[in-house]
């Protein structure tokens, strides 16, 4: 059965203020998402729903409370399989299939990631090719990924 989240679509009221209502369900969304094994990482971060962020970059509970009351849900996640919570309509967990992919990513990549998140931009021309120290620089970023036997 599927949860009522229609709170997620009335953050604001009529004066622009964020409603009690959608301050409610984002505690227990974070709620739900602490409680579950896996979702946090080892900074207690999680994946930022937000519109902005759409579950891409990991924040404190803390910023993705902010977030959410700023920016709102991302478009269509109702069902927080990446947070914890079963798909619905099926007794399996998808969160468990996705714990396992989040486990292998290395977490010096999240780290400079997240050093480098002041100078990250969505203004920023993604088709330009990186210069030479740049192009090292991914490169090496790349190759942290790869283990280094099988």
């Amino acid at each position: 059965m599927k949860p009522d989240r229609s709170w997620m679509m009335r953050r604001k009221d009529n004066n622009g203020q964020v409603t009690e209502e959608f301050k409610n369900g984002v505690d227990d969304f974070i709620k739900i998402a602490k409680e579950q094994l896996g979702v946090a990482d080892a900074l207690g971060r999680i994946f930022c729903p937000c519109f902005k962020c759409k579950n891409c970059v990991r924040e404190k509970t803390f910023w993705v409370e902010k977030h959410l009351y700023e920016h709102g849900f991302m478009e269509d996640y109702l069902n927080w399989t990446i947070h914890g919570e079963n798909q619905w309509g099926d007794s399996s967990s998808i969160s468990n299939v996705h714990d396992e992919e989040m486990e292998t990513r290395n977490p010096y990549v999240d780290m400079v990631i997240d050093a480098m998140d002041d100078d990250l931009s969505e203004d920023q021309n993604l088709e330009e090719d990186p210069n030479l120290p740049a192009s090292k620089f991914y490169t090496l970023l790349r190759d942290a990924d790869e283990p280094l036997w099988v």
